[in-house]
């Protein structure tokens, strides 16, 4: 980049950056993954719902499913524009701002070009 860039330029670059970081540490874990689909499918869904979908069917695994998407899994997505999440009401919907997602693919073209 030369030194004649805009400071502008140089911080939207860096906001940019950022956003595709936080996307991509999302997409990293499969349990986020799964998620995703299933929001895809589904929409919205209770956050019960979601970590008896992501568990074994066991009541131990149901509520390890729920404690990671809680303090983990879902705090991740919420933050890189993926999912609406609401700790209060426990519902989670997959956001209509497509632009994190859209940031990625738009990255993934330019590196195969």
């Amino acid at each position: 980049m030369s030194k004649d860039t805009p400071t502008s330029t140089s911080g939207e670059r860096t906001r940019a950056v950022e956003s595709l970081d936080r996307t991509f540490r999302a997409l990293a874990d499969e349990r986020r993954r799964k998620t995703l689909w299933y929001l895809d499918r589904h929409e919205t869904a209770d956050l019960t719902d979601l970590a008896d979908h992501l568990s074994d069917g066991s009541e131990d695994a149901a509520r390890r499913a729920y404690t990671s998407l809680y303090h983990k899994h879902l705090p991740m997505l919420s933050a890189a524009g993926l999912v609406e999440y609401e700790a209060e009401s426990e519902r989670v919907v997959l956001t209509t701002d497509t632009e994190p997602l859209e940031v990625v693919l738009d990255s993934m073209g330019k590196l195969a070009e």
